[in-house]
């Protein structure tokens, strides 16, 4: 069974090297065909090309979805009441002031004030009648 995996680990390498063999290619003929006729910039050769991949794909990709964890959004909607409060306590005191999403301090959630049914509140039955 080791010798099963290895053999996928090693065609997954050999696929995400040629991956990148592709890209690199495809980086280089646009940029090209391209550019040179658009702006006063040079031919781009190959290893510049891979390069230049590389570092778009660090400054505007990151490293890989498993570097980038969760999104907060996610984050925030897989916690539990109190954790979410005590998330909101603590960002709270670390930026005093900001409120949600931007808005005034002592901005409620309108969906966390209205009344549950059969709890007393504006919704339930007038006590006079």
């Amino acid at each position: 069974m080791l010798g099963h995996l290895r053999g996928h680990g090693l065609r997954m390498v050999l696929g995400l090297l040629g991956l990148l063999a592709l890209f690199g290619l495809a980086v280089m003929l646009l940029w090209n065909a391209v550019l040179p006729g658009l702006v006063e910039v040079g031919q781009l050769d190959y290893p510049r090309a891979v390069g230049l991949l590389a570092l778009c794909r660090l400054l505007f990709g990151g490293l890989g979805p498993g570097f980038r964890g969760r999104g907060p959004r996610e984050h925030f909607h897989n916690l539990n009441p109190e954790q979410r409060e005590a998330l909101r306590q603590h960002l709270n005191e670390r930026f005093p002031g900001q409120g949600a999403r931007g808005r005034r301090p002592g901005w409620e959630d309108p969906r966390s004030s209205q009344a549950k049914p059969g709890e007393a509140g504006e919704n339930s039955s007038p006590e006079g009648a």
